[in-house]
This record gives structure tokens, C-alpha cells and sequence, in this order.
């Protein structure tokens, strides 16, 4: 399906609670010696291949952190705002960043019809997943969400009442599922903030993905979503295995 006006928004705020400024945090060292590049550099260089590609017409970086902002300009970034910072806290959901980039665009030149969210903490993207995620936004979808399979079932999980584990579903447990053959009846996803898409006509009606949400599937050797410590590290294994950098593949 064709879209009138695609674009990317890069989210990039300055603070993380996990993980103290991981949006300028390093990894990839095998293919940049000797430190890596930042994470941002990743969505800046597979959102410049995706508008060189004419997959999108325009992609911008949000943020509201002078760093960041200076450093994806030195990238070539286009960055046509500093987002206010009340738009950039610790609770912030993602539905009000999205909303003022997409009305900024809309008020400053052609109104997107259709936004890709290309979250830097997921550096292991392609052009071809950006090219599949716009795919999979069918005329009957509203939005796309990326998904692993889940790495625990529901059905296997357990939350506390009155001190004591009860099955996180109701009537559903390892009794009923015993081994992970009993599970594939009920595949559960998980996010993973690999590529998201949505029609920004959903922002009129307070919602980002609206109420028919088509799967993005990835596998979980590509699905990193850094957060803490460790995952940068997991990260830096996977970028290890490729011959070159993801975004280029």
C-alpha cells in the first residue's frame, strides 16, 4: 500500500532512569573501533537511507536535550524543534511526543498521513524492516506494533495474591499447558520497540496505533530494546555476528 506523506520520528530525550543517557551510549565496537557509535547513530543513518530510499519522505529526531540535539545535527539529522520539556520526563508516554511532531510537521509543510517510530534503542534494524513495517500497515490496519514471541507465556506466569502465587490468566496454567507443544494453540507477543507504525489520524481520537493493530514479527537474535546495562552488552554481541553495519543490509 502507497502512502501520500510517510515519515519518521526518532524520539531522543536526554534522560533514562535504566540506563543514564543511553541515547549517546556506545555499542558496535567490531565495526567502529574502538569505541562503537551511539545509539542514536543508528536511527539517524537507517532514516537517512530510508528517505534517500524514498521509503520515507522526511525524518526528524525529537528532543529536548541540547547534547543530543547538537550531536544529530553534526550527523545531518534534521532536527526543526527542541521538544518542550515537559514532553521529556520520566512518565511521559509516547502519545504526546508523537502528537507534537506530527502537528509540527503538519503546521510547517505536508501533513504526514503515515508515521514510522524509530526508537534509538534498537539498533538493529534494516532498510527492508522499514520498507515490511509500512507493508504490513494494510488499508484495514490503523497501526503496527513489533513483536517477539514471548519469552515467558502468560499462561506459565504467576502473580502474588495474599502473598501467595496465582496464575497471572485465570483459569490458565502450567496444568492445562504443560509443555511449550500446549502452547503454540495460544502464541503470545511480546513488545519489543523494534519499528512501529501508525496512520496519524489516530492522534485526533487521543490514541497513537488505534484499534486494529497489525504484527510486525522479529526474531529475538535482532529485537534487542537497550534499557540497562546488560543489554548493551547483549547488543554488542549481535552487532559482533554481522558482516556490516544493520542499516545498510
Amino acid at each position: 500500500m502507497s502512502f501520500d506523506y510517510p515519515v519518521g520520528v526518532i524520539p531522543a530525550r536526554g534522560g533514562s532512569k535504566g540506563l543514564w543517557r543511553k541515547n549517546l551510549r556506545k555499542v558496535g565496537k567490531s565495526h567502529y573501533p574502538p569505541d562503537g557509535k551511539p545509539l542514536l547513530w543508528y536511527s539517524i543513518k537507517l532514516a537517512q537511507a530510508a528517505v534517500d530510499a524514498g521509503i520515507l519522505k522526511r525524518a526528524i529526531v525529537s528532543s529536548e536535550d541540547a547534547e543530543i540535539i547538537e550531536y544529530a545535527k553534526a550527523e545531518g539529522a534534521d532536527v526543526p524543534f527542541v521538544r518542550p520539556a515537559e514532553l521529556a520526563r520520566d512518565d511521559t508516554p509516547d502519545f504526546p511526543v508523537m502528537k507534537h511532531a506530527i502537528d509540527f510537521l503538519a503546521a510547517n509543510g505536508p501533513e504526514p498521513d503515515v508515521c514510522v517510530m524509530i526508537r534509538p534503542t534498537s539498533p538493529l534494524r534494516t532498510l527492508e524492516d522499514v520498507r515490511d513495517v509500512l507493508a504490513t500497515l494494510t488499508e484495514d490496519a490503523t497501526g503496527v506494533r513489533s513483536c517477539v514471541d514471548a519469552p515467558s507465556h502468560p499462561y506459565w506466569c504467576k502473580k502474588l495474591e495474599d502473598g501467595f502465587l496465582v496464575p497471572f490468566v485465570d483459569g490458565k496454567s502450567e496444568k492445562s499447558y504443560p509443555n511449550r507443544q500446549t502452547l503454540e494453540s495460544a502464541p503470545a507477543f511480546a513488545l519489543c520497540g523494534f519499528l512501529d507504525a501508525f496512520r496519524t489520524e489516530n492522534l485526533k481520537f487521543d490514541e497513537i496505533f488505534g484499534g486494529r493493530i497489525a504484527l510486525y514479527k522479529v526474531g529475538r537474535d535482532r529485537a534487542v530494546d537497550i534499557n540497562v546495562e546488560v543489554d548493551l552488552d547483549y547488543a554488542e554481541l549481535l552487532l559482533a555476528r554481522l558482516p556490516h553495519p544493520p542499516f545498510a543490509m
